[in-house]
């Protein structure tokens, strides 16, 4: 059965007032969440991709040995699992993102082949169609320097920029299929600078900055790829922090060669910020006037700013619709502020849908009897103006819980910690998964929304 749940958040919870809203759609909700891995999902990320009326989730496995296994599973219609859990190998507990090529998804994954042991510098490429077609896998020639440190081969982040556990590998297929990975140029030995590497559709990456190692190359990291067109990828990223550390936006061909210079279209993160927590690593879609896009807000991971430039990364600003933790200060302690450290932003055929994780600030307090905590999963439309498209519709149900479960007392109770989002949407069809620590049943959950936009008459009889 299908609800639409609607949170009021004009002027109240966020800073969007009337002016700022352009309801152009709704969100419903299909069910309650369904759990398909119990027990499983509490290490890295969780990612999803859909296909039509299927559906794949992505999670890290920990194996006996101590190992990790990127995992991924099929879901039906009904959010019903669909064959087997497909191993992955044993790699990086780094999520994927899922993108359609051809009738199936493909997703990099960095992991050696499964049954192999791990070789630090492994990744490819892996294409799933729904059972029973079998899973293939095309290994990325990557010519980079191979370290006995795993977080120096293959990386997703920057110095000091940590992309935390909300972190995806990043791919897009607009024309073509291009990915991105952040390793040293073999070229450029163990003292070279780590930068980003765009990885072709058959798999050769090369770096971003080819042929130059020294300090002069600031080294790159938090990569995120997007369709511009179907000539073109976007991609957003950072640089070292002696270069400022801000989002850079670059247009990028089929082989990975920049199409224009980067611009700088990120905040000034200041002179004082926490890498520990991550939250570095934007989202982005583009429409067909502009790039949405998001990124870290504040000297910590608790809010996320939602941005709006052109697409040629010209006039860049905030968008007019911003998250419930903007319409606080970020010093300020009192138990009403909101926390945002999880987000994803989804194209849709008309503006974009953002999920994002929402619970209540605690400072480095625990969660105490008589604190007033909630916690929740929301998602909204925005428009190609960065309005607000539609009421805020609350994905999660009453059980969920990204706390640990540690008793609440007069005193004493859980620290404060958030839910990771994974999404993806397909048509009119979205899908969200998330680590849920609920005490009697924790695993990953899933729910389905299905988003409906109105009728060109209906909008111009709107009041």
């Amino acid at each position: 059965m299908w609800s639409t749940i609607a949170v009021s958040t004009l002027c109240v919870l966020s800073v969007a007032c009337a002016e700022d809203v352009a309801i152009y759609g709704s969100i419903s909700t299909r069910g309650e969440p369904e759990a398909i891995a119990l027990g499983e999902g509490s290490l890295g990320s969780v990612s999803v991709g859909v296909l039509g009326e299927h559906a794949v989730v992505q999670w890290i496995r920990s194996r006996p040995d101590g190992d990790d296994s990127p995992t991924a599973l099929w879901l039906d219609a009904d959010l019903a699992a669909v064959g087997e859990p497909i191993e992955m190998g044993v790699g990086s507990p780094y999520a994927s993102r899922f993108v359609e090529r051809e009738g199936a998804l493909v997703a990099q994954v960095w992991a050696s082949p499964p049954g192999e042991p791990w070789r630090l510098g492994d990744a490819a490429y892996w294409r799933l169609a729904p059972p029973p077609a079998e899973p293939s896998r095309l290994a990325l020639t990557l010519d980079v320097v191979e370290e006995e440190d795993p977080f120096r081969v293959l990386h997703i982040g920057a110095a000091r920029f940590g992309v935390g556990p909300e972190g995806k590998l990043p791919i897009a297929a607009s024309g073509f299929l291009l990915s991105a990975v952040g390793a040293t140029p073999s070229s450029c030995g163990r003292d070279g600078f780590r930068q980003i590497h765009l990885v072709d559709e058959v798999g050769v990456g090369t770096p971003l900055s080819p042929g130059l190692c020294s300090a002069a190359v600031p080294e790159t990291g938090n990569a995120w790829l997007f369709d511009v067109d179907d000539e073109t990828v976007g991609m957003l990223y950072r640089q070292h922090p002696v270069n400022d550390g801000r989002i850079r936006f670059l247009r990028l061909r089929a082989d990975g060669t920049p199409e224009s210079e980067p611009v700088v279209v990120g905040l000034d993160l200041g002179d004082t910020f926490s890498t520990v927590d991550g939250g570095f690593q934007p989202r982005a879609v583009a429409t067909a006037t502009s790039v949405l896009f998001t990124e870290r807000y504040g000297a910590a991971n608790t809010c996320h700013v939602l941005r709006i430039m052109a697409l040629d990364g010209t006039r860049v600003r905030d968008a007019p619709w911003q998250l419930p933790c903007r319409s606080y200060d970020l010093d300020d302690l009192r138990s009403s502020r909101r926390v945002t450290a999880s987000v994803e932003l989804l194209a849709l055929e008309q503006g974009a849908l953002l999920i994002y994780a929402e619970h209540s600030f605690a400072g480095a307090g625990t969660i105490t009897e008589a604190f007033p905590w909630s916690e929740a999963i929301h998602a909204v439309l925005i428009d190609a103006e960065g309005r607000q498209g539609s009421d805020v519709v609350t994905v999660t149900d009453a059980s969920a819980t990204a706390l640990d479960p540690v008793p609440r007392t007069a005193s004493d109770g859980p620290f404060a910690r958030s839910f990771v989002v994974g999404a993806d949407a397909a048509g009119s069809r979205a899908v969200v998964a998330w680590y849920d620590r609920r005490p009697e049943h924790p695993g990953i959950y899933v729910r389905e929304l299905r988003v409906t936009f109105r009728s060109a008459a209906a909008l111009a009889d709107r009041p």
